[in-house]
């Protein structure tokens, strides 16, 4: 049994994303449909998350590793505007402490900022640097090292002399996969590269960073119709092998058990029939995920539209 399509969405945005998703918690949802409609879902579901507040992110297993939890994060990490939010939490800041910063008046002047609230520039950094350390480096929902560059790069905004250009460079690169340099991020007080046993934190650290600066949360729509796809190898520059599926399911299956310590993350992972009907990759192979999948309210007539995979048709 399928569930139509336009009220499965409408329930996403009802259920999940107008407050649940807002108010911390966390949820993944498999959607099976066309090819033609993994494609619609995306626009539909981009739209929803927008009149929410929530920011949508796009990944396509076509083109990030998704059985590689990390490149699922750095794909996400490219798409995320890390200094407007850094700016936008600042704002924020201001207006919840009472002092009022018009959009005209530029973040980064502090000068201009201690001229409108009456202060000295050196009592405007000293109280940004208190908020800093309260409400982003004693947040310890974040992960400790996603903490730091964000401590960094609201540091950076309002006193730049704390953070040099180059480092400013080398958080980018570490937050996007790219290759940093090791001692200059030991200099930031970041030991490790972003890699299989933290993405999933720094993903989660993300979620709750962007509710912080006043988003809902983050929806991440996953197309893994590529994975299903049998390729022959050479043709192209990602192919998914029979391991490499069961590798995507165990990162899936991990996102799944991981929703209750999650906040602010909607995840909807869509994929074409072949998921569970293709003969060597189907969910048959890997019970774990098999198991969580499973429809658990059983009705005769419908399907649970609510449940964590769904069948998906236009009605």
């Amino acid at each position: 049994m399928s569930v139509p399509t336009v009220e499965w969405l409408e329930l996403m945005e009802q259920e999940y994303l107008r407050e649940f998703i807002p108010s911390g918690g966390a949820a993944v949802k498999i959607a099976i449909a066309s090819e033609t409609e993994v494609t619609s879902l995306r626009s539909a579901l981009t739209f929803a998350a927008l009149r929410q507040h929530c920011l949508p992110v796009y990944v396509d297993a076509a083109e990030a590793k998704v059985h590689q939890i990390e490149r699922i994060f750095f794909e996400v990490a490219q798409q995320i505007d890390w200094d407007d939010l850094a700016e936008q939490w600042l704002r924020d800041k201001f207006t919840e402490t009472g002092f009022e910063i018009t959009s005209e008046q530029s973040i980064r002047d502090v000068q201009g900022i201690a001229t409108v609230l009456d202060k000295r520039p050196t009592d405007v950094c000293a109280m940004v640097e208190r908020w800093i350390e309260n409400d982003i480096i004693r947040d310890y929902r974040m992960s400790k090292e996603f903490r730091t560059a964000m401590a960094l790069m609201c540091s950076s905004v309002i006193n730049p002399q704390n953070v040099t250009p180059s480092s400013a460079d080398v958080l980018m690169q570490w937050l996007r996969g790219e290759r940093a340099n090791l001692t200059a991020l030991k200099q930031l007080q970041i030991y490790q590269r972003i890699a299989r046993a933290t993405a999933r934190q720094h993903l989660n650290s993300l979620a709750i960073w962007l509710h912080k600066t006043g988003y809902g949360g983050l929806m991440v729509y996953l197309d893994v119709s590529h994975v299903m796809k049998d390729i022959p190898a050479g043709t192209v520059p990602i192919r998914y092998t029979r391991s490499s599926t069961l590798d995507f399911y165990e990162v899936l299956r991990q996102f799944i058990d991981d929703t209750d310590e999650s906040k602010h993350l909607f995840m909807v992972v869509a994929c074409t029939p072949e998921m569970v009907e293709h003969p060597k990759k189907n969910l048959d192979n890997y019970t774990a995920l098999k198991m969580r999948t499973a429809d658990e309210v059983r009705d005769r007539n419908r399907s649970n539209p609510l449940n964590t995979l769904v069948r998906l048709e236009n009605a």
